[in-house]
């Protein structure tokens, strides 16, 4: 996980990732409804933007960092040690306070929906094609705190291992 720019990815793969799921997206009503405050009557364009704006940081942890795309609906990706991973990207860093903010709420409102409990935040100003590496959190079960991901992954992993040696 680092900073990275657009011309570091593949762009065509990232915009039919982005039409796919701006396609998914659209198609629900509530999305383009003019009634909704959220949606503003919004165009298939227009949230194809956004979704690249946000897939970008995806489609550069699966092509450099050996994640793969979590073939779930509305899921994002799952990195070599198999752990799911939510990806957010926001405007500055000062905004991060938010988009935890909004992810907390999001598991208090839907508590059956699955989230997953790791997320990585980049910062890009949609002025620029760079995306700056913000840090990695993770759902303590009540809030979002800052984790060191590499720490905590090695961790779990020296702990899981101390198990499977004490089971036998």
């Amino acid at each position: 996980m680092r900073t990275f720019s657009l011309n570091d990815i593949n762009l065509i793969e990232l915009l039919a990732k982005a039409k796919a799921e701006s396609q998914l997206i659209f198609d629900k009503e509530s999305t383009r409804s003019p009634d909704d405050p959220r949606a503003q009557g919004r165009t298939l364009d227009d949230i194809t933007v956004t979704s690249m704006y946000g897939l970008a940081a995806e489609q550069f942890l699966i092509e450099k960092c050996n994640f793969t795309d979590n073939p779930l609906p509305y899921q994002d990706v799952i990195s070599p040690e198999g752990i799911d991973v939510e990806v957010k990207v926001t405007k500055v860093f000062n905004y991060i306070p938010d988009v935890l903010r909004r992810l907390k709420e999001k598991r208090k409102k839907y508590p059956s929906l699955y989230q997953p409990d790791w997320v990585f935040i980049y910062t890009n100003n949609r002025k620029t094609r760079e995306y700056v590496f913000a840090g990695t959190y993770k759902w303590n079960g009540n809030t979002y705190v800052t984790k060191d991901w590499s720490l905590e992954i090695d961790r779990e992993f020296l702990e899981n291992v101390g198990e499977y040696f004490d089971s036998r």
